[in-house]
């Protein structure tokens, strides 16, 4: 089995599974829901896209209000989580629509800074950046590289910062690099911040909590030192984030395995 997806049928409001047995099923599965912006045609399904972030504004910033640790407690999570690295398939009659894993994250879970309400929110859905999940998602299972040509002011960075925090989340071992010609790009001044707002969030208001060791600007890893019986381990998820800063070597980072590398204002680099 290649990957189980939630979905979610609007018609008759039940939840159920839809399985791919392979990669190549997969692709074609995305291929058909791929359409132009302006062209998705969202409809009052699209109000459970981010279900969950508007529970979380009704109830007084509760996503779930089951006893912590209970058995009702528990299960939501593990649904969530399961959304979180699968994304979700919804439908509506004759219309089916993908999230893909991080931008169901994004809407959901990572709250960002809305330069028009100017106030901290999550973020809208808009069909430009679920088509860009969706293109940079068929890019990925079909081990090719995906080009996009986007206006500015789009939550980009916002978007693939949450890319990076849903590998570091959910993945073991996942490596991710975040490159810039200058610092300021990608430190705490520019998306770095952007990964702390979110850390910060999940680990306040979710059960994902993820310690981190190294826990500095632009080196994260997930894991923390625990001492069973007089002996030091580490445990965690080891995934990691690094920032790395390209202006007086451009080859840096180059090497060892990647999961995900993200060129911070790639266009304007010497």
């Amino acid at each position: 089995m290649y990957i189980n997806i939630p979905t979610y049928d609007y018609v008759t409001d039940t939840w159920s599974t839809t399985e791919f047995e392979k990669r190549e099923q997969f692709v074609e599965f995305m291929w058909s829901v791929f359409k132009t912006p302006g062209e998705y045609e969202f409809d009052e399904c699209s109000q459970k896209f981010n279900e969950q972030a508007i529970l979380f504004n009704k109830n007084n910033k509760v996503y779930c209000i089951a006893p912590m640790r209970s058995k009702d407690y528990i299960a939501y999570w593990d649904d969530q989580k399961l959304k979180c690295r699968n994304g979700v398939i919804y439908k509506n009659g004759d219309k089916t629509w993908y999230l893909t894993r991080e931008y169901y994250m994004w809407l959901n879970f990572l709250p960002i800074y809305d330069k028009e309400e100017a106030r901290f929110g999550f973020a809208k859905v808009r069909d430009a950046q679920y088509h860009m999940a969706l293109y940079e998602e068929i890019g990925r299972h079909s081990y090719k590289h995906a080009v996009i040509l986007k206006k500015r002011q789009i939550a980009s960075s916002y978007y693939h910062g949450a890319k990076m925090i849903n590998y570091f989340w959910f993945e073991e071992g996942s490596i991710s690099k975040m490159a810039g010609s200058l610092k300021d790009y990608i430190s705490e001044k520019g998306t770095w911040r952007f990964l702390e707002e979110y850390r910060n969030f999940l680990n306040t208001y979710t059960a994902w909590y993820r310690p981190c060791t190294p826990d500095k600007v632009l080196n994260w890893e997930q894991k923390v030192e625990i001492n069973q019986g007089g002996k030091k381990r580490d445990i965690g998820l080891k995934s990691v984030i690094f920032g790395l800063v390209l202006d007086k070597d451009p080859t840096n980072g180059v090497g060892g395995p990647c999961t995900l590398f993200y060129h911070e204002e790639a266009g304007i680099a010497p």
